[in-house]
Formats: C-alpha cells, structure tokens, sequence
C-alpha cells in the first residue's frame, strides 16, 4: 500500500490536526518547519565524539533531552557495521511477517465475527502499517517511539513518524513536548503547546535500549582501531633508523641527513661508509587490537540478540551456525512482534471496540503472525490420524503445509490366504475382483460415510488378522454381528445406507458370479468293464457290440 506525501508531523499537530496544512507567506507550515530543522541534517555528530561526550550523551537521555543523543545515534546506525547487521537481521524476519485479526476461542461467534470483521477494515485502512511496525520496533534501540495518529471522516488512515530528536520528556517518565527545530533544549524551555497528548500518539518504550551499549562501543572502538593504524604506520610498513657515519665532512651534514631519512621511511639510495641502519621491530608478540575490538563487538552482539551466547558459540557460515544463528533471530522476532501487538491492541483496538461495540466484551484482537507457522511434525502426526480413521488429506495440501514433495502410496496386492485357512469369496484367485470392488467402494462410500462405517472395517481387519485356529470361529461372530453393526451405521450416518446397499449388492452379484464360475464341474462315472465272454464261446457265434439284424444274434 502506498503512502501519500503527507506534510510532516509537526505541521499537522500545530495546525490544529486539519487535512489542508496552514499557509504563512506563501510557504506551508511543513516546510518552514523543515527549513528550520535542516541545520542539524548538516551537522556530524561524530566528528570529535569522545568518551567524555558519550558520557554526557547518556546522562541526557534520563533527563529527557534526546536531540544530540539520538542524532548521534541515527549516525551510528549508519556507521558500525555489527549495529547495522544486528537492525537488518532483527527486521528482516519481523517484516516478513503478516498481520492477522483473531478472536478468542470461547467467544460468542457473531460477537466474534463482527469485532474482527470491523478491526479488520480499521486496520486495512492504515497506509503505512508495516512502517509503523519498523518504528515501534526502533524502540528496542532508541528507547521510545512515536506515531501521530492521522484521521479522515474519524478513521485513522496514517501513521506518521515522529523522529526521536524532534522530541522532548519531562525526565525519565514524564509527559512528552515536541521540539520542532531538534534543538538542544529542555522540556520546560518549550511552549506547552508543544505538548503531545498521549490519545494522538501511538506510543512504544523499551527501558533497556540497545544503543546506549552500541554508543560507548562506537567511540572504544574507534579508539582502538585510530591505535591500530598508528601501530602499522609504525611496523606495518618497512622502516628504521638510519646512524650516520663519525667524521661527517663539514657542510655535507644536510645532504646526510636528506639520504638518512628516505631510506628510513623505506626508500633506496646510497649510506657513506660507517653508517649502519636499523629496522623497526615489533615491541611484543602479539597484536590486542583484534581482541579488543572482538570483545567489544561481542558485547554489542549480546545486547542486541538479547544474551543469546549462541551467536556467539555457533562460528562460521555452515548449517549448524547458520541454524542457530536463524533461530536466535526467530525468537527476537517473535518477541518483538508480540510487544508489539500488544502496543496496537492497547492503543489502537480497544479504543475502536469501545466505541463501535459499547458495553460489549472484546474479542477481537491485532496479532503479527508471530506463531503462525505450524510444526511439520505435528502436521505429519495430524496426517497419519486421519489416514487411520479411514480419512485421506490432499497430496498437494500436505506438500505446501510441509514442504515435502509427498505422493500416494498404492495399495499393495491382497496376499494370499496361508495354508490351513479357508479363503473368504476364494480370494487366491480373485484378486483382480477384490481390487475392483474395493475401488467401487472407495468411490461410492465418502470420507464422512467411511467413518461411520469404521466399526465394520475394523471387525473385517480382525476377522482377516485372526489365526487360522480361530477364523472359522471369528467369521461367525462377524456374520451374526453384522445386522447390529450396519444398524449402528446407519445411525451415525443415515446417507450412508444407499452407498452401503450398493456396496453389498456388487459384492452380493460378485458372489454369486465368482461361485458360478469357480465351481468345480462334477466328474463323470466311468462306464463298467463289459463281462468277459465264455471261453466255449467262438467268435463266430458271439454276438458282434451295436448289431441288430436278425443274422447277428447267436
């Protein structure tokens, strides 16, 4: 969502909150405003900061003064490297995250649906909602945050930022005065029209801020590093010490001198007999600059990340310290995004509810999506439940939830029925009709009709799963529970009943098919041996096998 050029915030304040900003010579307010402030936007804080000035930088925040601190401040966030990674890593991972509007899980359901339908539009209607997410998050650094709330038609519509110098606190917890000009003053030196009142504001304070320990590690720091350079002008680049030989000749003590001194500094040229030269050597053995600087960016490190010493444990850019280093940064951002939902629900919602739902309990609520990444275990877990109460989840469903790449599994072939074990419907030779049947089964019967008919299922499991002692016995059981069975079905889920006859009747007709073609063919008798003809008896006068004339009968 775009954000429309808004004059600045001190203009809408002073000019009374109207939508069209005052004019005074030709000139709005706003940009005299900005004329007046851009001395400071030209001045370096950091030229000639000491310790001694850090210090008082810092007493100065407990008495409310915050222009010099926190533009000194803003240049060091500009500046130190570990300052400037540790504000990219933090809200990297805070901005990614989406903004949602939930509702108490015992609430009253229309209740509930009205107040996050109508937060919903309230906060859709805010242009700069994740910049104000980023300011209320520099609190953790700056200390405090402000956001001057903009209305149109009674809708706040913008969140201007309001920059931490441009302000001014009666002490460590009085009210606030805005310092237009970002001058070095004290509360009570502004008119108390500067006043900013709280109900115009979205407010955030941190009291621990991450930059008072950021701004006396800048200035150690550069400390530090101005003596490390100094030791390698010293013995990082090849020099020495040029004697000059005794008996230097008179007038020639310049042009010795002038020869001495270039190759000193590293140079070449030509030593009169006698000198000797003396190279710069190293006064220890080892260099503290490194460490020094280590130790402190170390410090900063663990304020930053809240003592998390796995940033520090966790070395080098592979997998294991890459993970943990991710992992630290995920924590803080679900802090952070908590904090501060808790500020837009207290100052923003609430007030939005009261008005819109009088009298009512508030169920709705602002949440950043700081918890809503599911645990893939638990999908998996919540998956394998469903698969064994007979329900089956979306391939692709499970593939975005998870991110694995996931497929169906296909049923394996029915085996067959071990020795000693009466095959049910002769399934040894009748897998392809088993197979068939099961899948007109699956297609006529739904998930929620599968369920209701679990009880069956099992019972068949059962009957199949008993050993071959007890299945005569088992399938009895099943054949006289079955009627009860199907009833309670029908019970549970009365659509079921058509599905659940269809079923049975293409089992019933498959049956019948299946024995009609199986069924063994009856043997047929043999025929009996003939009688063995008397021996007296000659072939001529025997009677000759399907003859019936008169001349063949004996």
């Amino acid at each position: 969502m775009s954000a429309k050029k808004r004059p600045s915030a001190s203009a809408a304040r002073l000019a009374t909150r109207t939508d069209v900003p005052p004019k005074a010579g030709g000139v709005s307010l706003s940009q005299r405003l900005r004329s007046a402030n851009r001395w400071r936007e030209q001045y370096n804080p950091l030229r000639g900061l000491t310790l001694a000035r850090a210090v008082q930088l810092a007493e100065a925040y407990f008495r409310g003064e915050m222009a010099d601190l926190q533009w000194t401040a803003f240049w060091i966030e500009q500046t130190d490297a570990d300052l400037l990674a540790l504000l990219e890593c933090r809200f990297g991972r805070l901005l990614e995250m989406d903004w949602h509007i939930k509702t108490a899980e015992d609430a009253d359901e229309a209740l509930a649906g009205d107040q996050a339908e109508f937060l919903r539009e309230r906060f859709d209607a805010i242009d700069n909602l994740y910049e104000a997410v980023e300011h209320l998050g520099m609190a953790a650094f700056r200390g405090f945050a402000h956001c001057e709330k903009w209305t149109s038609g009674g809708v706040v519509t913008h969140l201007e930022i309001v920059d931490q110098w441009n302000v001014v606190r009666d002490g460590l917890a009085g009210p606030w005065k805005y310092n237009p000009e970002a001058r070095s003053v004290g509360f009570r030196a502004l008119p108390e029209a500067n006043l900013m009142p709280p109900e115009g504001f979205l407010f955030r304070q941190v009291r621990r801020p991450i930059n008072r320990i950021a701004l006396f590690k800048f200035v150690r720091a550069n400390l530090s590093e101005k003596d490390w350079d100094g030791f390698n002008e010293i013995y990082g680049i090849p020099g020495g010490v040029v004697i000059g030989p005794s008996n230097v000749p008179e007038g020639k003590e310049a042009e010795y001198e002038a020869a001495a001194q270039e190759i000193a500094e590293g140079g070449s040229g030509y030593l009169p007999n006698g000198s000797d030269y003396k190279p710069n050597s190293a006064p220890r053995g080892s260099q503290p600059f490194k460490e020094r600087l280590d130790h402190l960016s170390e410090k900063l490190v663990l304020a930053g990340t809240g003592g998390k010493l796995t940033m520090l444990t966790e070395s080098g850019s592979g997998t294991l310290a890459g993970g943990a280093h991710a992992e630290v940064f995920e924590q803080i951002a679900k802090g952070e995004a908590r904090r501060i939902s808790e500020t837009f629900n207290r100052q923003l919602a609430q007030a939005w509810l009261g008005e819109r739902f009088p009298g009512q309990p508030q169920v709705a609520y602002f949440e950043l999506a700081a918890n809503e990444e599911a645990d893939v275990g638990e999908i998996v877990e919540h998956a394998a439940k469903l698969a064994q109460a007979g329900y089956q989840i979306d391939a692709g469903q499970v593939s975005e939830k998870t991110g694995y790449s996931v497929t169906l599994r296909q049923p394996a072939a029915e085996a067959a029925p071990a020795a000693g074990r009466p095959a049910v419907a002769n399934r040894a030779a009748a897998i392809g009709r088993a197979a068939l049947f099961q899948a007109n089964a699956a297609h006529a019967i739904s998930a929620a009709q599968l369920g209701a008919l679990r009880p069956v299922l099992d019972r068949i499991a059962a009957v199949e799963a008993a050993p071959p002692a007890e299945f005569e016995a088992a399938l009895s059981r099943f054949r006289a529970d079955l009627p009860a069975l199907y009833a309670d079905a029908l019970r549970r889920s009365p659509e079921v009943a058509p599905a659940w006859e269809a079923v049975l009747g293409t089992a019933l007709i498959d049956g019948f098919r299946a024995a009609a073609t199986d069924r063994p063919k009856p043997a047929k008798a043999p025929n009996p041996p003939p009688s063995p003809a008397p021996r007296s008896q000659n072939r001529a006068t025997s009677p000759r096998k399907g003859c019936a004339r008169p001349s063949c009968r004996p």
